[in-house]
């Protein structure tokens, strides 16, 4: 029975949901094109949160030295996806899955106006919402 306990307690370790908090962040900030802030929370994500998740999706880039806006943008395209795919249910909640033909690209975003991560202000509300 311990056995099957440390089983069960090390397989949810492996599996746990992502949390949208510092996500959210990083995204905010990736609207706004404000770099340091945006290092911070993905520094975060990095650090504390991506876990195996790095590794299954080959994203590599938490071992990168990112120095600009664009490179972070370029980044955040594989991180979306990540947490489109392992995060916490949106369903009941105020989160939106949104789609940039133009980056081809997806991301999470609070509310339904569009705020587009990979253009900032040169093309805001570029995006649909998918869910």
């Amino acid at each position: 029975m311990k056995l099957f306990i440390a089983f069960i307690l090390s397989f949810n370790v492996f599996c746990h949901e992502l949390e949208y908090q510092n996500y959210l962040k990083l995204q905010s900030s990736l609207v706004e094109g404000n770099l340091s802030n945006a290092l911070k929370s993905w520094k975060t994500m990095c650090e504390k949160e991506l876990g195996h998740y790095a590794k299954d999706y080959k994203y590599n880039d938490c071992g990168k030295n990112i120095e600009s806006v664009s490179a972070l943008r370029d980044s955040f395209k594989l991180l979306s996806e990540i947490y489109i795919k392992n995060g916490k249910s949106l369903e009941n909640s105020e989160l939106k899955i949104v789609k940039c033909p133009m980056a081809k690209a997806r991301w999470i975003q609070k509310g339904s106006a569009i705020k587009n991560p990979y253009y900032g202000n040169k093309m805001l509300t570029c995006g649909e919402i998918e869910s």
